[in-house]
């Protein structure tokens, strides 16, 4: 790995719960400046949204939510490599969550030196705060050779482009107790036994409220707050063990599914979920519910603290997910890695300037798009020589775009962890549905969506099967048009072979794409799929 930086922003104190940071004095670009606050979760579905009183209200209320937002893999460390560079993973080369298919050492391999931190300069400050990247400071059973940095040196380990630091390096952190923390390359002494997104709200809170509150007032800052939540295993404080109890997962029409026969694979032959099934989804559910109500309370305290100091109207305010979540849906056990929409499309509010509120944003959007926008947020320049394959979406919560100029977007499998837990400094729980390697292997698929049509093809299969839904009619995802190949093909409307010829010419194309390519489509120009 490279040198290692410090990146120290400057003095800490003990305030309020743990080390908090103090703002010093950058400097600032001329003209007005805003600030970013982008709030990640990790393996948030849509069904958890109910009961996020204080995101639906004060972000999503206030400003805009997107319903076609998706990540383009849902695993973890190739989902968030995406959001912080605008490629997609056949770009970043990440492409799962441990070495040397993915991590965070891939990471820093192929992409950390031109990454969304770097572009903002001396500017803006940048904080980062949470979970970082899957096998972050080192990978699974790293032993130094030939000048290697020490283990020690990597847990003092600043990424590239960050001023403020503020990552678990060492314990259980999804636990989210018992954990030490990297904090601006000074690994503290102690482990903390407060909860890890209160430590976090707490430090984002000072850092708005140093100076007066006057850094914030000014702009210039670009803030992510990374939290671990609801990601299993679904920690949460024990004072709310008693809440929630009468709480049940939603049953869509997809829940349980009565005829999966149209699917793919094990899918097709899979049993339906068993009352024990039901009842482990059910608690989960809960268990899920509650490991996010901290963070839901920072969320009215970050806006009232922004408020406050005179911030509030010059900060961007970003909620979304790394990848969603599987829990029973088409009969699937809790699990994610895979195309359906409770895993893919997750979701994505944004408050701030020029945002008006209430607005519902059906413009097809990705995590290739964040960084993007955020560099138009920060009004960043990308460098010269940087691919990006996203498009900002500023322009579209502003109003001043009707859409983006993209039809489609990617989908891919992330590679799929077979039950393997990743011994780094942080110590990763085992997935607990492990599937056999077979079944992981011939689940690999790419995938095009637009804002009707997905195709999901299995490239790893005998004859590489597809599977079709027309999202408008099929939201659930009952149907798929292809349930036999060729011949299922060779029954459909002209119109809709039409449709799935372009598919595959497009996803071929998506599949090589890089920077411009991915975005404008020779087989079908216009402005983002809404009149298909």
């Amino acid at each position: 790995m490279a040198a290692i930086v410090c990146g120290i922003v400057g003095a800490f104190v003990a305030s309020r719960v743990g080390a908090t940071p103090q703002s010093r004095d950058l400097p600032k670009a001329a003209g007005q400046q805003y600030n970013v606050i982008f709030i990640l979760t990790d393996d948030l579905d849509k069904s958890l949204m109910p009961y996020l009183p204080n995101v639906r209200k004060l972000i999503g209320r206030q400003g805009a939510s997107f319903s076609n937002y998706y990540v383009e893999a849902a695993t973890c460390c190739t989902s968030r490599s995406t959001i912080m560079t605008g490629e997609y993973s056949h770009n970043t080369k990440v492409v799962a969550n441990a070495y040397p298919k993915g991590g965070y050492k891939k990471f820093h391999e192929t992409s950390e030196s031109t990454a969304l931190p770097t572009w903002l300069g001396a500017s803006y400050v940048a904080f980062f705060q949470g979970k970082f990247l899957n096998e972050y400071p080192y990978p699974q059973g790293y032993s130094p050779t030939g000048g290697e940095p020490s283990r020690a040196e990597l847990q003092r380990y600043v990424p590239q482009g960050w001023d403020s630091w503020a990552v678990p390096v060492a314990g259980p952190a999804y636990s989210q107790t018992d954990y030490q923390l990297n904090l601006d390359g000074e690994v503290q002494p102690a482990r903390h036994s407060t909860f890890l997104d209160k430590v976090l709200g707490e430090r984002l809170l000072t850092a708005i409220s140093a100076n007066g509150g006057a850094d914030f007032r000014d702009g210039g800052n670009f803030y992510e707050w990374a939290s671990y939540a609801p990601h299993f295993p679904y920690a949460y404080p024990a004072k709310y063990e008693s809440k929630f109890k009468n709480i049940v997962y939603p049953k869509k029409p997809s829940f349980n599914e009565a005829d999966v026969s149209d699917k793919f694979g094990e899918a097709a032959t899979r049993k339906r979920l068993s009352p024990h099934d039901i009842s482990v989804i059910n608690e989960v559910f809960r268990k899920r519910i509650r490991s996010l109500q901290v963070l839901d309370g920072y969320v009215a305290k970050l806006v009232a603290e922004l408020r406050q100091v005179g911030a509030l109207e010059n900060t961007y305010l970003v909620f979304s997910s790394d990848n969603g979540y599987n829990m029973g849906e088409h009969r699937l056990p809790i699990f994610k890695y895979n195309h359906f929409e409770e895993a893919s499309n997750v979701p994505l509010m944004v408050r701030g300037p020029g945002i008006q509120p209430g607005q519902k944003i059906k413009t097809l959007a990705g995590n290739i798009d964040l960084a993007p926008t955020f560099a138009e947020m920060t009004a960043t320049a990308i460098p010269d020589g940087v691919n990006v394959d996203g498009l900002s979406l500023l322009g579209v919560l502003q109003g001043r775009d009707r859409g983006v100029h993209r039809k489609y977007l990617l989908l891919t499998r992330g590679v799929t962890p077979l039950g393997t837990s990743t011994r780094t400094g942080v110590l990763e729980p085992a997935e607990r549905y492990v599937p056999n390697h077979l079944h992981a292997r011939t689940s690999d698929f790419f995938g095009i969506v637009s804002t009707k049509w997905k195709l999901v093809r299995f490239w790893r299969a005998r004859g590489q099967p597809e599977e079709l839904y027309n999202l408008r009619r099929d939201p659930y995802e009952l149907n798929s048009l292809l349930p036999d190949g060729a011949r299922s093909f060779r029954n459909l409307p002209p119109t809709t072979q039409q449709v799935v010829r372009q598919l595959r010419s497009s996803l071929t194309r998506l599949r090589a794409c890089a920077g411009p390519s991915c975005t404008i489509d020779p087989a079908s120009r216009g402005l983002d799929a809404q009149k298909e």
